[in-house]
């Protein structure tokens, strides 16, 4: 079985790949390529969407069930970013979704729309292979505790040993020069992530359906 964790980037995608005992870290413009060949993939992208914001007490918000949820137990919101609602991805314009919407959304998920965009294409051929998740969740659940940042030397080290004893296989030094460190840490606890629901194991935050029918859960 192959099994996959990869995160998106705005020029394409990281990816962790397991086969047999064997981990291999690469980088792919076209998620389909990776979905082609794998068994399952767990994406760190959005691909259930909110068709418009929805309101929680005064405020207006477009993120999700499943990423109030995890929010919650990552604990620190700065790691959980808003999601684009359906009709916000259709923009090609970053300034008129504040303006059109009345709500924007952070520029670091702005990046990421031909990636949401990609995922979502996917979906209903590859829905048995591809699954959401969320990077900060899974770490999180590996250590059973809140991570230091991992914008913190302390944090680094804390997310490298913890990918160390859990990817026993993994050497560092084989992708230290060829990725940024932050891609490779979120593409490897995908990895992670994608054999715990082969197990059984994962945990699912949020329900539901997106009006045309992508889930709106995250793995971890």
């Amino acid at each position: 079985m192959i099994v996959c964790g990869v995160d998106g980037c705005p020029k394409g995608w990281v990816f962790a790949l397991k086969h047999g005992i064997e981990i291999r870290v690469g980088a792919v413009k076209s998620l389909k390529r990776i979905l082609s060949f794998s068994d399952l993939v767990v994406v760190d992208i959005p691909i259930g969407l909110l068709h418009k914001p929805r309101k929680i007490g005064e405020r207006r918000t477009t993120m999700r069930l499943c990423d109030e949820m995890i929010r919650k137990i990552v604990g620190t919101p700065s790691s959980v970013i808003p999601p684009p609602t359906l009709e916000m991805l259709k923009e090609r314009n970053y300034r008129d979704i504040k303006k059109k919407y009345g709500i924007g959304i952070p520029k670091q998920m702005y990046l990421l729309f031909p990636r949401i965009r990609e995922a979502r294409e996917l979906f209903e051929r590859f829905k048995n292979t591809l699954r959401e998740g969320h990077p900060e969740a899974s770490f999180t659940l590996m250590k059973g505790d809140k991570l230091h940042s991992k914008h913190t030397e302390t944090g680094i080290l804390e997310r490298k040993k913890l990918l160390k004893r859990y990817l026993v296989n993994i050497r560092f030094d084989d992708v230290e020069v060829n990725f940024k460190m932050d891609d490779v840490f979120d593409a490897l606890v995908l990895l992670w992530t994608a054999q715990r629901i082969v197990l059984g194991e994962a945990v699912e935050f949020g329900e539901g359906e997106d009006v045309q029918g992508i889930p709106m859960i995250i793995h971890a």
